[in-house]
């Protein structure tokens, strides 16, 4: 997506969830773009977290994951199969599927148990009334993240970004149609679109 795009929908002010942080990169541009923003970043794996800590960002951290469990989940991380190229981007709380057969270089190890909180609590232990923007990179766990904040996504959230599967790559995890069935309440900015994966950027109509 063209990050611009935000700076016609959000305020100055935004209060930003950025779920499936990886490395940082796209916390370091929200910091960027909005100074005065509330940056809320999601990342449960530790290796990410590492490089994350080393930005020195103003942001809020939650080492692990956000879904429709407060406790902990299963963790599946991912590497590169070729020691001189790290991957640690595919990681996911769904047991990975056709992701192994589609990308071949990639590889999962054993699942540990990472820290796990729903949307309803995170915004009730941190008295969030408003979310601004969610961008969300989850590897699959879209639905987990909705189902953990359903009232939160229909009167709370005012815009959402999300990658979709459209071929089964984790166990589970929804399509587009599904997504979209989950939040009716929502209409399509745009979407790029794909046979197996693509991004939209979604507008609550019921929030001004």
């Amino acid at each position: 997506m063209n990050k611009t795009i935000l700076y016609d929908i959000l305020p100055d002010d935004p209060v930003i969830f950025e779920i499936g942080a990886h490395h940082g990169e796209d916390t370091s541009h929200f910091r960027y773009m909005f100074p005065r923003a509330s940056i809320h970043a999601f990342e449960p794996d530790e290796r990410c977290l590492r490089i994350i800590k080393n930005l020195h960002i103003a942001i809020h951290l939650y080492e692990g994951v956000m879904s429709d469990v407060d406790g902990s989940v299963e963790f599946f991380p991912s590497y590169n199969k070729y020691p001189e190229h790290e991957w640690d981007g595919s990681g996911s709380i769904l047991q990975p599927t056709k992701h192994k057969e589609m990308i071949t270089q990639v590889a999962f190890g054993a699942p540990y148990k990472v820290p796990s909180v729903t949307l309803h609590t995170y915004m009730k232990e941190h008295n969030i009334g408003m979310i601004d923007f969610i961008w969300a990179d989850v590897q699959g766990a879209e639905e987990r993240v909705i189902m953990g904040g359903i009232e939160e996504f229909r009167t709370k959230v005012r815009y959402f970004y999300t990658e979709y599967c459209q071929t089964e790559l984790y166990l589970g995890c929804p399509n587009r149609e599904r997504i979209l069935s989950l939040l009716p309440n929502y209409s399509v900015v745009f979407d790029t679109g794909g046979d197996v994966v693509g991004d939209m950027l979604l507008k609550n109509e019921e929030i001004p």
